[in-house]
């Protein structure tokens, strides 16, 4: 009895028949999946199907912002665990900084989450540097800078000062006493 068709076993009457059990044998492992290995479960999966309750008294807060990401440390640098949807309850475990809440997912996982997306939590900006004028005026200034023309008015905390870009009389350090007996008051631009 012949199991291939004639036409493949012209020549070699086993090498066609080979061929289609090399290529069944191959499909056949690829649908049966390779070993006796179980299939694991999504550990994503699974911490949805099984959140963990929150003891009774203990400090939850609602997430307030859309794809808020859940840090494994308290700062924007921190590897990413994971999102949180607006409405996804947490347990408030600690606060970090005034910026930075340590908290626990409903999966059991820790990690940290901006204030600023907690409800009920007061969230502290970090101070924002400042950008503008020199503070030159809160140090005690001990010599300024004034235009020797006769026409000039200021006095300045920095031989740099823009105010002093027209002085075609040359610049001198004086005293803060010296520049206002003369009747010069602070630049409006470096005080």
């Amino acid at each position: 009895m012949r199991l291939c068709p004639r036409s493949m076993a012209s020549k070699n009457p086993n090498s066609g028949c080979l061929g289609i059990l090399l290529v069944f044998g191959f499909f056949a492992m690829l649908f049966r999946g390779c070993g006796d290995e179980s299939p694991q479960p999504d550990a994503r999966a699974l911490a949805a199907e099984t959140p963990v309750r929150f003891e009774s008294g203990a400090d939850v807060h609602a997430i307030t912002g859309e794809a808020v990401y859940f840090r494994d440390a308290p700062n924007s640098t921190g590897g990413v665990l994971g999102s949180f949807a607006a409405g996804d309850s947490v347990q408030l475990l600690g606060t970090e900084g005034g910026e930075w809440s340590h908290v626990q997912a409903r999966d059991g996982r820790q990690g940290y989450v901006s204030n600023q997306f907690l409800s009920g939590v007061a969230y502290e900006p970090p101070p924002k540097p400042t950008t503008h004028r020199r503070d030159v005026a809160t140090a005690p200034v001990a010599q300024v800078y004034i235009c020797n023309s006769s026409s000039a008015y200021a006095y300045h905390s920095y031989e740099s000062c823009s105010g002093l870009n027209r002085c075609t009389h040359g610049v001198s350090g004086v005293s803060v006493t010296e520049a206002e007996g003369e009747g010069r008051t602070p630049c409006r631009k470096c005080h």
